[in-house]
């Protein structure tokens, strides 16, 4: 509750007081002269059950009678005061919050300028990395949450208390909004922005305290203690001296949770898979077992505390659990709650004898300050002004983040994610985003993929023509694998036959081409790789070789063979002469895996594996697509393993892992 003078007290007593309200427009003001409606939401959690890790905006919804231009993001402040029913004594004016407006319009009457607004939370909804102003990594919190606070343009309240967790370096596609959540998250809180414009961090931890045990978060007046009622007092008010009674329209009791009795904390909603031993029937089998890459606290015979934070600890939920275990929430929606406009989101109601704390507020300023507030208990809150602009969907993105719709996801580190599985396996998946555009075999290995480099698409492995023919309307080059007669026989190629192969020690500067017995010389170019181009009038789909000597003459017959086992001689697989290396370093720094290669046309996709090996995703930090790629070593990343796969004309070899200790 915000602090307020003897006089603002002494007012809010008597009964029939007034609340006025007015509003500065970019020094502008309006009182409740040219103020047609005035409504706020504010909100503690994003959903429907008690949270941690949120950072939601308030939003405020403002008609005015015009009095001058507005510009673009008009900053809006909003003030109330109390007056006595006479209005022979006002009391000072408050602060309501501090807005931004996101869309003007005018009103149906053209008379009035209507503005939706939300606080300076909308501010965090930009990439934190590139606007920071740490300069080294890791960082304690408070310095992190100082830095963000800057970047909106507010100060951190003073009662924000925080553990001094460590932030490693963030990611590049970070917002400050979502780095303050998982702040949040790791402290046990949500985060607001007050009335007075300040980032406040409310524990989970300090509105789960009784009314009457602890009354720290009670709204108070003095000693005196606020008291609703549905039109009969409260029963005890005659126990505690010097209660302020005020009414409320109506209360609906949500009723109570169970206890809280575990915390769990996720790194990471990606599913890994592990085989493990089971019995069936007598006999021991593996299976691929479903792994959650979260730490958990306590237990789950009550109710489990979730909440998302890549850089989780074991200690972080040891630490929410041992501030939460056993309490018993208690949910309720009050309308027409006679309480005082300096009340704010973490404070405690008491209403027809049963407390709650406020975690959500809507407030229509008519003069009579009668509120709708609420504490959620797994029943949706209807409200009637949704937060949904494009800040409100950033911040719902991690709802969803990592859930499966069947078989198709999407993960902050591959975008969007289609898996098969088959009896538990993985047999294929698919990933599309900016960077990658790939499907992916049993073993991890990109079947077909875009190569971003040489700007096409490549098949690794067998292509197998069913029931069908391949067409194709240009020249055709074969590079690696080997095709049957069968197949050759189904492949038209009305532009022309292209072979590309690779000198040896002793160049082969010519190739012959045969078709029955007579055969064709054409002469390589000069340079490191030979080109042929094989008119198809004259060479339809089955073509010959013979090679031997350094002429087009017609010297003795060294081999016979097909096209393919040219190539096969001429172009070898890429070898690795340099494997990565495993390295040890600090939470907080950069580190580097390096490749070495031998072969030709060579790319590269650098792979992590997050459960020892046993599955393995393309990455895409920096570097992925080189033969060096740079990891941020993050506590989440601690025993990830990384490796290359080198694909070449002549095949392609993976690397070896290398592991990240992160300490």
């Amino acid at each position: 509750m915000q602090t307020v003078s003897s006089t603002y007290k002494q007012i809010f007593r008597q009964p029939g007081h007034v609340t006025e309200v007015k509003a500065e427009l970019d020094g502008r003001s309006f009182g409740m002269d040219s103020i047609y409606s005035v409504r706020q939401q504010l909100r503690l959690f994003s959903g429907s059950v008690p949270e941690i890790g949120n950072a939601c905006a308030s939003t405020l919804e403002l008609s005015v009678i015009p009095n001058g231009a507005s510009p673009r993001m008009a900053e809006i402040q909003l003030y109330t005061r109390l007056l006595s029913f006479d209005e022979t004594e006002s009391s000072e004016w408050i602060p309501a919050g501090t807005f931004y407006a996101d869309t003007k319009s005018k009103a149906q009457d053209g008379e009035h300028l209507h503005f939706t607004a939300f606080d300076s939370m909308m501010k965090a909804d930009q990439p934190y990395l590139e606007n920071s102003t740490v300069s080294s990594w890791p960082a304690d919190e408070s310095d992190v949450v100082e830095d963000i606070a800057d970047l909106m343009g507010v100060t951190v309240d003073s009662r924000t208390v925080l553990a001094g967790y460590e932030v490693p370096i963030p990611q590049q596609d970070w917002t400050a909004r979502e780095v303050l959540g998982w702040i949040a998250a790791a402290n046990g809180g949500n985060w607001i922005i007050t009335p007075n414009n300040e980032l406040l961090l409310i524990k989970l931890e300090g509105i789960t305290s009784l009314l009457g045990t602890d009354t720290t978060h009670a709204i108070l007046m003095g000693d005196s203690l606020i008291v609703l009622s549905t039109g009969i007092k409260y029963e005890d008010a005659s126990s505690i001296e010097g209660n302020i009674h005020k009414n409320a329209r109506s209360m609906q009791n949500l009723g109570l949770l169970q206890p809280f009795s575990g915390v769990k904390l996720w790194w990471s909603r990606e599913t890994t898979y592990e085989d493990q031993e089971v019995e069936v029937e007598g006999e021991t089998t593996t299976e691929k077992v479903a792994i959650e890459q979260a730490y958990f606290a306590g237990d789950d015979t009550g109710r489990v505390l979730e909440a998302d934070c890549p850089w989780a600890t074991q200690a972080m939920a040891d630490a929410i659990l041992t501030q939460i275990e056993g309490y018993v929430w208690q949910g309720a929606v009050v309308e027409g709650a006679e309480i005082t406009p300096a009340a704010e989101l973490g404070d405690f109601v008491i209403c027809d004898g049963v407390s709650f704390p406020l975690c959500s507020m809507d407030i229509t300023y008519d003069g009579a300050y009668a509120p709708t507030i609420s504490a959620p208990a797994d029943e949706e809150v209807d409200y009637e002004y949704h937060y949904e602009s494009e800040t409100q969907r950033q911040l719902n993105r991690k709802a969803t983040l990592g859930e499966n719709y069947y078989g198709f996801k999407v993960t902050r580190e591959n975008g969007i994610e289609v898996v098969n599985i088959v009896d538990g396996t993985e047999t294929t998946r698919m990933i599309l985003n900016s960077n990658v555009q790939a499907f992916y075999n049993a073993d991890g290995i990109a079947a077909l993929y875009f190569d971003p480099v040489a700007g096409k698409y490549k098949f690794r492995g067998d292509v197998i023509i069913t029931n069908g023919s391949l067409a194709l309307s240009s020249a055709f080059g074969i590079f690696s694998d080997e095709i049957t007669e069968e197949e050759a026989e189904a492949i038209s190629v009305p532009g022309g036959f292209n072979l590309y192969s690779k000198y040896h020690d002793t160049p082969y500067n010519f190739f012959r081409v045969f078709q029955n017995d007579e055969y064709t010389v054409f002469t390589s170019p000069s340079g490191g790789y030979a080109y042929w181009s094989f008119p198809v009038t004259e060479f339809p789909n089955k073509c010959y070789y013979r090679g031997g000597g350094e002429s087009g003459a017609n010297s003795e017959i060294a081999t016979i063979g097909r096209v393919q086992d040219m190539i096969d001689a001429a172009i070898s697989a890429p070898t690795i002469t340099v494997q990565p290396q495993s390295v040890s370093v600090p939470s907080g720094t950069n580190v580097a895996f390096t490749v070495v290669a031998n072969g030709a046309h060579l790319t590269y996709q650098w792979q992590f594996s997050n459960d020892g090996g046993s599955t393995w995703r393309n990455s895409t930090t920096t570097g992925y697509t080189t033969d060096s790629i740079t990891v941020a070593a993050t506590s989440a990343r601690n025993g990830y393993q990384y490796r290359c796969v080198v694909d070449g004309l002549g095949g392609s070899v993976t690397s070896n892992p290398a592991t990240l200790t992160v300490t």
